[in-house]
């Protein structure tokens, strides 16, 4: 088994022009009886083809909702994992960050360095070290703890 497989790795190349090769060949053996069927099956091959748009848009909307979720999901156990870890200021912060929109702390405030590590706040864009800098909550952050608040910040 490893000495065939370590075969088809050093001539993936070949296998791959082989391959093309024999696809390409049977599409063009299968195009004369497609235009023949097109001709003489206008409105079925319509519908069929119709039928077959719709199936994939309903297949990418399925496989990208549950793409969404499964991410959602994660992101709610990563958070979740964080938060109940995490320093009590740091909550607070968050907390304020919520209520107010953002929290003004200093750009080497270190708790609020952590929280941006942690993708909770947002990088703030580069500033002076010498004035307060406006660290605000990421946008997908806020839709996750916005369901688990009182778990979470307690």
């Amino acid at each position: 088994m490893n000495r065939a497989l370590r075969a088809a790795k050093e001539n993936i190349d070949l296998l791959v022009t082989i391959a093309g090769a024999v696809g390409f060949g049977s599409v063009a053996a299968m195009a004369e009886d497609a235009r023949q069927m097109i001709a003489e099956h206008p409105a079925s091959c319509l519908l069929l083809t119709g039928a077959a748009a719709m199936l994939g848009y309903a297949t990418a909307r399925i496989v990208s909702a549950r793409s969404a979720w499964a991410k959602r999901r994660r992101m709610d156990e990563r958070l979740s994992a964080v938060f109940l870890g995490m320093s009590r200021r740091r909550k607070e912060l968050v907390s304020r960050a919520l209520d107010e929109g953002s929290v003004s702390l200093s750009p080497l405030d270190a708790d609020a360095l952590a929280l941006c590590e942690l993708g909770i706040f947002g990088t703030p864009p580069v500033g002076s070290m010498l004035t307060a800098t406006d660290f605000s909550i990421r946008p997908a952050v806020i839709r996750a703890i916005a369901g688990h608040r009182s778990e979470w910040l307690a």
